[in-house]
């Protein structure tokens, strides 16, 4: 998915300008409950890789492991995730 694309499923007006600090939170939550980083799948539309923000980009190979973990991986139910955001 793209920065944009995301900005434009978020519904929220006015959009945000930057995504890092949300994607950064997801990161966080991954971490925490040592799943797959989800916000590994947020690409630029045209380089088609996460901006400077994401912590794999300098490493071309974390970032690829990443992206794959994230599609294999099973990810916790949605009352986990909805209790984590309260």
């Amino acid at each position: 998915m793209t920065y944009l694309g995301i900005k434009s499923a978020a519904k929220v007006t006015p959009p945000p300008v930057k995504l890092g600090p949300y994607l950064g939170e997801i990161a966080r939550f991954c971490e925490a409950n040592k799943i797959p980083p989800l916000n590994s799948l947020v690409v630029n539309a045209t380089t088609r890789v996460p901006g400077a923000a994401y912590e794999g980009t300098d490493k071309g190979a974390c970032w690829e492991r990443d992206v794959f973990a994230a599609l294999i991986c099973r990810y916790p139910a949605a009352p986990k995730l909805l209790a984590y955001a309260k």
